[in-house]
């Protein structure tokens, strides 16, 4: 049985555990979605024509691995970190996946514009749903306004004040870092 693996996890820990792991070991460590911090501040256009050029991770270099889907372009490889969305403190919400500032909650991400309690998860059989749960700086699906529960998909973008990740599935996610090779 694989551990479950909670958040946050440099994206370098994540690519290693496609390494050693099955696509089915990773979805059971990992859950069925993960956010990934996505580059910010940048023109991630043009790093992803610089990405499709040349690549290099350690020692790892890739030409025009990223190229295509979800990620291309989006995750820094160097700085990235993915958070599971998965139940962690199941004594309050039991059915609820909560993300904030305070460490109490499932999904904790450690920034000033992020509420102490920012926004609310639900999986409604395979679909995830969010909800803003009163945050000062709101909680954005593509860009627009999360006012009431919303269904999220693969590759949505989910933005928490000023921080944006990109919503995937484990499963494509182990996919596009699978494709990197060994190291």
């Amino acid at each position: 049985m694989t551990a479950t693996v909670v958040g946050p996890i440099p994206i370098q820990q994540v690519l290693a555990d496609v390494r050693a792991m099955s696509s089915s070991e990773f979805v059971d460590a990992y859950g069925p979605m993960v956010l990934v911090r996505m580059r910010s501040g940048i023109d991630a256009e043009a790093m992803e024509k610089r990405d499709e050029e040349s690549w290099s991770f350690g020692t790892v270099n890739v030409q025009g691995a990223r190229s295509s889907g979800p990620i291309a372009g989006i995750v820094d490889m160097h700085d990235g970190v993915a958070y599971p969305v998965r139940k962690v403190h199941a004594r309050f919400f039991s059915r609820t996946i909560l993300l904030g500032r305070a460490s109490s909650n499932d999904l904790h991400i450690a920034d000033p514009g992020v509420s102490k309690l920012h926004a609310r998860f639900r999986f409604d059989g395979d679909r995830l749903l969010i909800e803003d749960a009163g945050s000062s700086n709101g909680t954005f699906l593509n860009g627009q306004r999360v006012t009431t529960e919303r269904p999220v998909q693969d590759s949505d973008v989910l933005s928490f004040g000023a921080l944006r990740f990109r919503v995937l599935r484990a499963a494509n996610l182990y996919a596009f870092l699978k494709r990197l090779g060994p190291a």
